[in-house]
């Protein structure tokens, strides 16, 4: 699969210098969340320093995963 948008959202109010809270539910596995730009398609949203909530659910057991976006652009985002 690939990263979804219906499936991503930012949790709660935050401060103005404050990094945001996301959270995103997928059925892929955490290794592929984690690879490079995977949330490509949400650079424009996605801040460095933001925190992501990634519950990774492949039908056997749900997982949760934290993860810091390093890098976002239009050309790359990571996250680790």
């Amino acid at each position: 699969m690939s990263y979804t948008l219906n499936n991503f959202a930012q949790s709660g109010a935050h401060a103005a210098d404050a990094p945001k809270v996301w959270t995103y539910k997928t059925a892929d596995g955490a290794a592929t969340v984690a690879g490079a730009d995977y949330f490509l398609n949400a650079h424009r949203e996605l801040n460095v320093n933001d925190v992501l909530l990634l519950v990774t659910d492949t039908g056997t057991t749900a997982a949760l995963t934290t993860a810091i976006v390093v890098t976002s652009s239009s050309s790359g985002v990571t996250i680790a």
